[in-house]
């Protein structure tokens, strides 16, 4: 039985803890087996699991992670780096579902077809998914969920899951530590004991009352919406024959980036993409860029470079290339496109005139309440002088 028939797993949702580190890792996989710290203005904000077990926490310095775990690697927070991981993250899994809803970095309520696709989806990204028949039971579940692993509670067996889970654990559903504090002062320390307090009580004790609330009935099962993926620029070329050598494609590759720069309109990319097929097979890369750009020039060498990387090797062929710019930045507005303007009418009569002379005419009023419209208002020429009246401005 299908997901979609099946109440009992209709909801899917992935939470990362560590959301910069996961971002890291997976922008540079060659740092996925390290320790790994992430800093802002030199202090930590967010770290791997090992280096939590050995003392990091954030807040502290970089000179206490360094003398704490010497091998481990530290990386600058980027919110680039952040958006884009985040953005192929959800593409990945479109790939799989339409059923998307994120909710912040990091966050989102998912709907496969089948529990299989949610096992091989957080095998292969490496992400922490809970299954459940309620959007936060399955919130709770994926927090408990290990990187790569899917928990899955039964039909029937929430309130028995919840009470075997620590208030701790609310933390990462948004619950602040001061009400934690209290939870367990008051005798409540399990998140299945939360549901002998009445709503009043709840709301009436504390101030996260109503999140509370959500979290002790776990009754939201509102429909997972569709996904709408963000705008990118992409091109392909298919290749009447195979190529077979890698220098062939430049001027391939160079008309390709020139047909993607054209679509951007007015926007900038951050991130270059290719996708090469070689005898059945994909090989993708892609490229960060140190800012957006919108130039051919300067997409080049990034896009050559990835190219080359993803060239399967000697005697392979190529079949088709495909470009993608992501990233997209919105176009740079100004006063005068969102607010047209009209030129000043003396310039135009005056251009006018010039180019028609004694052709342009203008109303002057000599009676306007007359009921004949002829001693009304007359025309005449814009040229006209007249002593007791001055030509318009």
């Amino acid at each position: 039985m299908s997901a979609l028939s099946d109440p009992a797993f209709s909801f899917t949702v992935l939470a990362i803890p560590d959301f910069p580190v996961w971002a890291v890792r997976a922008m540079h996989p060659e740092l996925r087996d390290r320790e790994l710290a992430v800093l802002s203005s030199g202090r930590v904000v967010a770290c791997s699991s090992g280096l939590a077990r050995m003392g990091v926490a954030p807040g502290q310095a970089a000179g206490r992670v360094r003398s704490l775990a010497p091998e481990a690697a530290l990386r600058v927070l980027s919110g680039v780096e952040q958006r884009l991981a985040w953005d192929e993250l959800l593409a990945d899994l479109n790939r799989q579902t339409p059923w998307i809803e994120p909710e912040s970095p990091g966050r989102a309520c998912v709907r496969f077809a089948r529990e299989e696709e949610a096992v091989e989806a957080a095998t292969r990204l490496r992400i922490p998914l809970g299954q459940a028949s309620d959007r936060l039971t399955a919130l709770l579940a994926a927090l408990l969920a290990r990187e790569g692993q899917l928990v899955r509670v039964p039909r029937g067996g929430e309130h028995e899951f919840r009470m075997g889970l620590p208030v701790e654990i609310l933390a990462g559903a948004g619950v602040g530590p001061g009400t934690l504090d209290r939870l367990i002062w008051l005798g409540f320390e399990r998140v299945g004991s939360l549901v002998r307090l009445t709503r009043e009580q709840l709301r009436a004790q504390f101030e996260e009352g109503p999140l509370l609330e959500a979290l002790a009935r776990c009754e939201d099962r509102a429909p997972v919406l569709l996904y709408e993926p963000p705008s990118v620029v992409a091109v392909a070329h298919e290749f009447e024959e195979p190529l077979l050598e890698p220098a062939g494609c430049e001027p391939v590759l160079r008309h390709l980036l020139e047909v993607a720069v054209a679509g951007l309109q007015g926007r900038r990319a951050s991130r270059v993409g290719l996708r090469l097929h070689s005898a059945g097979q994909v090989h993708p890369t892609r490229r960060l860029l140190a800012g957006p750009v919108a130039e051919v020039a300067r997409l080049w060498v990034p896009a050559w470079q990835a190219f080359k990387q993803a060239w399967p090797g000697p005697g392979s062929t190529l079949d088709r290339l495909e470009l993608e710019l992501g990233g997209l930045s919105a176009p740079h507005r100004v006063q005068g496109q969102l607010w047209p303007t009209r030129p000043g009418p003396e310039a135009a009569l005056r251009s006018l005139e010039a180019r028609f002379p004694g052709r342009m005419l203008r109303v002057v009023r000599l009676a306007p309440w007359s009921i004949v419209p002829e001693e009304a208002a007359v025309l005449e020429p814009l040229t006209h002088r007249s002593p007791e009246r001055k030509e318009p401005a």
